[in-house]
């Protein structure tokens, strides 16, 4: 019986689909949470309540802070040059 050829598949077959494969891959990483959302109704819920409570004890201190720099005067570098003219400003005064 005569045995028929098969043709063969191109040689470079592989190297063509890797080629034309290629991700194009971002610069610069994503920003935000990298978290899977919860999918189950108190779960959600409960992420929310979270999210809320946290933003709001961040902008609590945030406010507690600002209150304290406040209550101290102003912020000089320079003590003795600020003292120097406090006191000139009360022999002005004087």
């Amino acid at each position: 019986m005569p045995q028929s050829f098969k043709s063969k598949p191109p040689a470079n077959a592989h190297k063509a689909k890797s080629s034309t494969q290629k991700k194009s891959q971002p610069k610069d990483p994503k920003k935000g949470a990298r978290t899977i959302p919860p999918k189950k109704a108190n779960l959600v819920t409960k992420q929310q309540v979270h999210r809320r409570t946290t933003s709001s004890h961040a902008s609590a201190l945030e406010k507690e802070i600002a209150a304290q720099a406040m209550s101290h005067g102003k912020l000089t570098i320079m003590r003795k040059a600020a003292e120097e003219v406090k006191a000139r400003e009360e022999k002005a005064k004087k």
